[in-house]
């Protein structure tokens, strides 16, 4: 898909079937998800007309939107129409595409109307070339709840999560790490986490109430796959001060190493497990090539 260099004056968004500039996209004042945050999000990525796993975040989407009862406006042939549309009009090869519905306009009760008409917008978000940095996390002293089912779903309300964030910028970390309410190790704020004593790679199972994360789920995969032992487990923190090596993956990072979690530092080794399955990854997500450059390897900003 070849497009302009030029952007458009302004983004363009897509908004219930219609492509409209970003200060035209508005939800009414008595959207759920103004009120209450009542709705869900996905975030994947689109190269050049490809939307890597969008199977996979569909599925995810669709099984939370079933869990909150709100059914969905579009389905994944639709939504993938239409990121390519939006990567077309904002005359971007590599983007950030933004899902999200809401349940729709409602009255002020907590009780979900029946009758509320869901409400669809998709925001493309470009993505530029960088330089890979090393991250820094920092260990939140907000806890994840381990009994809610909340943490599984990609709800709006992510209050919780901005603290976290907050926090962690605060003390000059690039990413926070949430515990759940057992102490385990459970995921950042936007990633999933691994690990490896040298040998094995080991991340958080499921059961820590952690979000399936799509990328988590296709590394865990390939690394079986490429012969790489795996444990997926509860862990308490301390499991990391003895890691060789520490990453975070999400769909729109890929594999990301890790220096520093608090105090403690990490190698980024050159033949390092992260070295050796971000290609595989890659390979996977885009098989036609297009995932090639630095931008496809996670070395990428926002503008």
């Amino acid at each position: 898909m070849a497009l302009s260099t030029i952007p458009p004056p302004e983004p363009i968004l897509y908004l219930d079937g219609e492509y409209v500039p970003e200060g035209r996209g508005r939800l009414p004042a008595l959207d759920r998800a103004v009120r209450f945050g009542d709705g869900l999000f996905e975030t994947f990525r689109c190269r050049r007309g490809h939307v890597p796993f969008l199977e996979d975040h569909w599925r995810r989407l669709a099984a939370s939107a079933a869990f909150v009862g709100i059914p969905l406006p579009l389905d994944a042939r639709g939504a993938l129409a239409a990121s390519r549309e939006l990567s077309r009009l904002n005359r971007t090869d590599d983007a950030i595409l933004r899902l999200t519905v809401t349940r729709g306009v409602g009255p002020r009760t907590l009780w979900p109307p029946e009758d509320a008409k869901p409400a669809l917008i998709i925001e493309c978000i470009p993505l530029l070339p960088s330089t890979i940095h090393p991250m820094k996390i920092h260990t939140s002293s907000l806890r994840q709840d381990a009994n809610s089912p909340l943490p599984r779903h990609k709800t709006l309300n992510r209050m919780e999560r901005i603290l976290a964030s907050r926090e962690a910028r605060e003390a000059g970390a690039d990413e926070a790490l949430f515990l759940n309410s057992r102490g385990e190790v459970a995921e950042g704020t936007t990633m999933s986490i691994f690990w490896t004593d040298g040998k094995t790679l080991f991340t958080p199972s499921l059961d820590t109430n952690i979000l399936p994360g799509v990328t988590r789920g296709v590394l865990l995969r390939l690394a079986r796959k490429a012969g790489i032992p795996t444990e997926e487990g509860r862990f308490p923190p301390g499991v990391l001060a003895r890691a060789k090596e520490v990453f975070v993956t999400s769909a729109v990072r890929g594999v990301h190493p890790v220096e520093r979690i608090d105090a403690q530092t990490y190698p980024v080794p050159k033949n390092g497990l992260a070295s050796r399955l971000a290609p595989l990854y890659l390979a996977e997500a885009f098989p036609s090539g297009a995932g090639a450059d630095a931008c496809a390897e996670g070395a990428c900003e926002i503008p």
